[in-house]
């Protein structure tokens, strides 16, 4: 018994003596070092900058071009209008709104002779289908809606030009020209639409006057 005990010892120590050494190793500075979370750098200056919208007020302040600001220039000077300056505006445009005047009182009168009475020289060179001093072929079309009133806005349209030539001068107006009337119930309606036209003037003494017309409108 006392032999088997004492081969028991020896094999449990040869056992031990035979195991693999365990050491606990602290961590060093470097493996500590190594472990640590390290933060990304920070972002490039570029992309931190706050992003800067392009301006839209130009965009939204874009009123739309007049057709006849779109003309080309060779054009416009062929034709040889220009605005006039505000004093020559002042003195043509008391012209234009005298014939616009009788030009009204003729159609609600149905007669042209309230329009030649004023001026006498539209009687003549009378050319409907050049549009030349076609005051009366107007008046007498209009007389199918019976109008009793109207309302004319020289320049209802563009800005009115001029072309002057000593004592003579040319004024070109594009206008809205409406008049009243009854439709077939009664009620008020209003008939006309744009107009296009060249008012021939000639200076007589101080006063400028028309001598001719001519409807440049189109179909």
């Amino acid at each position: 018994m006392k032999t088997k005990t004492l081969l028991l010892v020896l094999v449990a120590i040869l056992i031990i003596s035979c195991a693999p050494e365990i050491t606990i190793v602290s961590p060093t500075q470097s493996d500590v070092v190594l472990s640590t979370f390290t933060p990304l750098p920070p972002m490039p200056e570029l992309l931190q900058t706050e992003t800067r919208l392009l301006p839209t007020a130009s965009i939204s302040t874009i009123s739309p071009t007049p057709m006849q600001e779109m003309l080309p220039l060779a054009l416009t000077a062929e034709l040889g209008f220009i605005e006039p300056d505000p004093e020559t505006w002042v003195l043509f445009m008391h012209v234009v709104r005298e014939y616009l005047y009788y030009r009204k009182l003729a159609v609600i009168a149905g007669d042209v002779e309230v329009l030649w009475k004023r001026y006498p020289a539209l009687k003549n060179g009378v050319d409907v289908a050049k549009g030349v001093n076609a005051e009366e072929f107007f008046i007498k079309n209009m007389q199918i809606i019976k109008p009793f009133d109207g309302n004319i806005s020289p320049e209802g349209y563009e800005r009115m030009k001029v072309k002057v030539s000593g004592e003579t001068a040319e004024v070109l107006i594009h206008r809205m020209e409406l008049y009243l009337c009854l439709d077939e119930y009664g009620k008020f309606e209003d008939s006309g639409g744009e107009f296009k036209e060249i008012l021939f003037l000639i200076r007589q003494g101080n006063q400028w006057t028309v001598e001719k017309t001519q409807d440049i409108s189109g179909p």
